[in-house]
């Protein structure tokens, strides 16, 4: 039988290839996910009230309808309440009178007259509830319908609402139970519309025959007489949508707002939709309530509420998913982990994401990895030197609670926001989440005689424990000028605070090989070019870090990229400006630069020792400029596991990352970073496709026996322009086979569905990140779709036996029948005879 996990991957650890080809077909075939922001009340004291600011009023205005997807847990042994608005109508289950409303003229104390649709709800079933007011003749209706039970329709004709409206509403509208003591109908509470239109039965039947939780919404069946308009009939909305950083429309709430899967529903955590006031239009926004309790946020996408909803796509057109290739490595993130693997996710902000608003993890591609493998996770790669806590949360180097140990305020500076000359140092790393910074890097400038320590918490459920060995790096800079570094091992109870410290090891760090003090002749020619008066060509090399040490502009650095000596003068020029000119009297080096690996290995910790965080402390000389350093990891050795890190630049796309790093620094870190498989998500501001594999071919000047795998995601609210996910989902697809690596597109994809789909299933942090959830299934994904694209070393070999035979034969065949990507042997995108063809001569030349 095919679980949840089934039909990512993890099955597929344990299981053959055929088997997990048709468990994943299946899967599939029959329980596609479904999106929805759904809330469960698991007691009859669940309720939710909205106040008079966040009541619709287009409930007392005349006609109009409320649509209430529903799943009960059980039947209904007493009256329980669905949606009570007080003075005006209501919306319960009668175990007598099954589905039934209420409508009210003169608000409390007045005429109240009910309906009934005579249907028993079957538990753990899906519905549609619908009650709907026609002032024209005070006519009001109450429809229902399941699963497995018919449309049932009931009306009463109320005189008084005759060319009137209903109400006035008296009290705060409820969800659940009411103030007048009617307890809340247990189940799960899919969304709720409010429209300014009266229901017809067609109207009914085109959102309930659509399976669409969102056609509520936005159905329209105006062109058949109906009355479902659009959008723009629906003036308000709740249970649409589950954010953790949320639009804000009153007040600033902090993790309140984060709606999570699995959490409660708070007051401040409520998305309401209305299309008048604040924020309207908008579907991300969270409004205060008056009171919450009771009930918790499920998303229909998780079993066992899953099944019924068909989902919304994108629609891009985009034909194909996957563009195979031998890559054994990669092929180990489906199969599990066959030796210590190191795998790199890069990107944008949606790479580097830290706080995702929960409270519970970062909203970052490579923690999505983490979160889904985190049983076979043995390490973190390059978390970046950051200086505060609070956002800090993170795998392994959290600093949510603490900030690690630092010197005082003014003696470390943050290369990437910093507004001075130290931030040029940012052009040589990546990682960043600021936008404002002037390279992609993220890390510290610790002036001379500052100290800085990062350490690696044991992680439950994963590899990284206190019983067990911990090898920790730090990455600094080598560079003209550079101040010396002193590390020490160091342990504590937490990321801050005092601990242990070992013994100290000295590293020289300044790479100076020449020095000049500016003369009078020696002048800036624009500002990518030094003129000095006489030959320095045997001094200075394309290549080497030129640094401002003292005078104007100190503190200025950047990579030379040509020496001309003309005979008289020597012009050196730079592949970017510094940030402050040096002039006459500026002391200026020049000399090699180099990422240096610091490493220390811990033994396994004593029992009972209390001091399970373990890292390093580093402390710059008190001559030199400083020490730059840009991140850590932490690694458990000799296990096989995976250790993932982060890559990217918030707010910019790859081609603002390498115009704005310097020579040479892609393919350093590529070198540094040591990732045996790098997972490229495309990173779209401002560039164009193209950049892909610009990117790419920079990684494998550093790394050339990296498999790399260009990873299309999915839709986000900001598409950039025939940039956006489906330009660069067709770019994979028709790119990916030349640059020799695997291509994955996971735009049109069914667990993902569309933006508005993204939304309700809790997958979002706002419009342009995912939440921790959206990354974890974001990754699942990928990996479903690696199975497929990351094939064996040795192609042919299909059952995976390690020998070509006839049973290869076989598993083509069948492959070939199922329709499985994996028999596109010539490539093209069509399964046909070619193929079979195209498998001989692949089997005929062996491995």
């Amino acid at each position: 039988m095919c679980d949840e996990r089934s039909r990512w991957h993890n099955d597929l650890h344990a299981m053959g290839i055929r088997t997990a080809v048709l468990c994943a077909l299946a899967a599939l075939a029959t329980l596609v996910p479904r999106a929805l922001g759904d809330i469960e009340a698991a007691s009859a004291a669940a309720s939710i009230r909205f106040g008079p600011t966040v009541t619709p009023p287009a409930l007392a205005a005349g006609d109009f309808t409320v649509l209430v997807w529903y799943r009960p847990s059980g039947i209904a042994e007493a009256q329980a309440g669905i949606l009570q608005i007080p003075g005006l109508a209501t919306l319960r289950i009668d175990p007598g009178n099954g589905v039934t409303g209420t409508i009210t003229k003169g608000g409390a104390g007045g005429t109240t007259a009910a309906a009934a649709a005579n249907l028993q709800l079957a538990p753990g079933e899906w519905a549609l509830l619908a009650i709907s007011l026609r002032t024209s003749d005070g006519r009001f209706f109450v429809f229902a319908q399941g699963e497995s039970t018919p449309l049932k329709v009931g009306a009463v004709t109320v005189p008084a609402l005759a060319g009137s409206v209903a109400g006035p509403v008296t009290g705060d509208m409820a969800i659940g139970s009411s103030p007048s003591g009617l307890p809340a109908a247990q189940g799960l509470y899919g969304m709720i519309a409010v429209r300014t239109h009266w229901l017809q039965a067609s109207d009914f039947a085109a959102v309930w025959n659509s399976r669409r939780h969102w056609a509520a919404f936005d159905a329209d069946n105006t062109a058949a007489g109906g009355n479902m308009a659009g959008p723009g009939g629906c003036v308000w909305m709740t249970n649409h949508a589950m954010t953790t950083g949320p639009l804000d429309a009153v007040g600033v709430f902090t993790f309140d707002r984060a709606a999570v899967v699995g959490q409660p529903v708070g007051t401040g955590n409520v998305h309401v939709y209305t299309s008048l006031g604040v924020w309207a239009g908008e579907l991300a926004v969270v409004r205060p309530v008056t009171a919450a309790a009771g009930f918790v946020y499920r998303s229909h996408s998780d079993p066992p509420y899953d099944g019924f909803f068909v989902p919304d796509l994108p629609g891009s057109g985009i034909a194909r998913d996957v563009v195979a290739r031998p890559s054994p490595l990669a092929r180990q993130m489906v199969t599990g982990p066959q030796q210590p693997l190191r795998i790199v996710v890069g990107s944008n902000s949606r790479g580097m994401g830290g706080h995702d608003g929960s409270a519970f993890a970062p909203s970052n591609y490579a923690h999505g990895f983490i979160e889904l493998e985190r049983a076979r996770v043995m390490g973190i790669l390059l978390r970046p030197a950051i200086l505060s806590s609070g956002g800090g949360t993170w795998f392994g180097f959290d600093t949510q609670q603490s900030s690690p140990p630092q010197s005082g305020p003014g003696t470390i500076v943050a290369i990437s926001g910093d507004p001075s000359p130290s931030g040029t140092f940012s052009r040589f790393w990546t990682g960043s989440m600021s936008g404002t910074s002037l390279g992609p890097g993220e890390g510290l400038l610790l002036r001379p005689g500052a100290h800085y320590a990062m350490r690696c918490k044991p992680e439950p459920g994963s590899l990284i424990a206190a019983d067990a060995p911990l090898t920790v790096a730090a990455y600094v800079l080598r560079y003209p000028g550079s101040s010396g570094v002193t590390w020490r091992p160091g342990k504590g109870v937490n990321q801050g605070g005092d601990g242990y410290l070992g013994p100290g090891t000295a590293v020289s760090l300044d790479s100076t090989s020449w020095t000049r003090v500016l003369q009078a002749g020696d002048h800036m020619q624009g500002s990518t070019a030094l003129v000095v008066s006489d030959d320095q060509t045997d001094g200075v090399h394309a290549g080497d870090a030129v640094f401002v040490s003292a005078g104007t502009g100190v503190g200025s650095i950047s990579v030379v990229t040509g020496v001309v000596f003309d005979g008289t003068s020597t012009t050196i020029t730079f592949s970017h400006p510094f940030f402050g000119a040096p002039a006459v009297g500026s002391t200026v080096r020049a000399g090699a630069w180099a990422f240096e690996r610091i490493e220390y290995a811990w033994a396994a910790l004593d029992p009972g020792d209390p001091q399970v965080w373990r890292g390093l402390r580093l402390e710059a000389d008190t001559a030199g400029a400083g020490v730059v350093v840009f991140s850590f990891s932490a690694w458990r050795p000799g296990v096989d596991g995976y250790a993932f890190g982060t890559a990217g630049w918030g707010g910019h796309g790859y081609q603002q990352q390498i115009d704005q790093s310097f020579p040479g620094s892609i393919e350093a870190l590529s070198s540094a970073a040591g990732a045996q498989v790098w997972v490229q998500v495309p990173a779209q501001q401002w560039s164009e496709p193209s950049s892909m594999s610009t990117w790419t071919h920079r990684l494998r000047v550093g790394s050339p026996g990296m498999e790399v795998v260009w990873a299309g995601e999915l839709q986000h609210a900001t598409q950039y322009p025939a940039k956006g996910p489906e330009a660069w989902g067709q770019y994979i697809l028709d790119h990916a086979a030349a640059e020799g690596v695997v291509g994955l597109v996971s735009f049109e994809h069914p667990r993902l569905g569309d933006f508005r789909q993204q939304l309700a299933d809790g997958l979002r942090k706002d419009g342009e990140h995912l939440s921790q959830r959206g990354n974890r299934v974001q990754a699942g994904v990928w990996t479903e779709l690696l199975e497929r694209g990351a094939l064996p070393a040795c192609r042919p070999d299909l059952n995976g036996d390690g020998v070509l035979n006839l049973a290869d034969f076989g598993a083509f065949q069948t492959l070939l029948a199922l329709g499985d990507p994996r028999a596109d042997f010539n490539n093209d995108g069509v399964l046909n005879l070619a193929d079979f063809g195209a498998f001989q001569n692949t089997f005929a030349f062996g491995c």
